[in-house]
């Protein structure tokens, strides 16, 4: 029999939905978690806030992301890798997400279309940090960041900040 050959894409692939799927036992054992309702409302709420219907890749890595699951995406420029981002934040205004993005022109275009669907969002970088955006930031507490590397590893007051509101 020939050997199986597994791509090192197929082997991750594998390897995530393993992860993803002992999120959804523990989250079942805790809390009674229904991974196809879940996946279904989070379908609905994309098609009625966003106006289309997500892949099952956006839909694995949503229910990943509301699992508090670490999560690497790579796919190519239009392929809709910012809307599992959006669709974590649809059903419940009390979460909240910081994307590390380093194009402070990606930054300030995931804002805009985040604002345009109703979600809360504020670029955090270089240039629009100052004392005047620090106390908007706590006093909006927005539902999702878009911080430069560098304002996340480096950045005292920043730091200081996602600690102290518990991000």
């Amino acid at each position: 029999m020939a050997p199986c050959l597994v791509s090192g894409h197929d082997r991750l692939k594998a390897q995530a939905q393993e992860v993803l799927e002992a999120a959804r036992q523990r989250a079942q054992l805790k809390s009674n978690y229904d991974s196809l309702t879940a996946r279904e409302e989070l379908i609905q709420a994309t098609k009625a806030r966003l106006g289309f219907e997500p892949h099952e890749w956006q839909v694995d890595v949503t229910e990943a992301l509301l699992h508090k699951l670490d999560v690497v995406l790579i796919a190519g420029t239009g392929c809709g890798k910012t809307a599992p981002f959006m669709m974590s934040l649809l059903q419940d205004t009390c979460k909240r997400i910081l994307v590390i993005s380093p194009l402070k022109a990606l930054q300030d275009d995931q804002v805009r279309r985040f604002r345009k669907v109703g979600i809360s969002a504020m670029a955090v970088n270089g240039d629009t940090w100052n004392r005047k955006f620090y106390q908007q930031l706590r006093d909006t507490q927005p539902q999702a960041l878009f911080a430069s590397p560098e304002m996340s590893l480096t950045h005292v007051e920043f730091r200081k900040y996602l600690a102290d509101v518990g991000w």
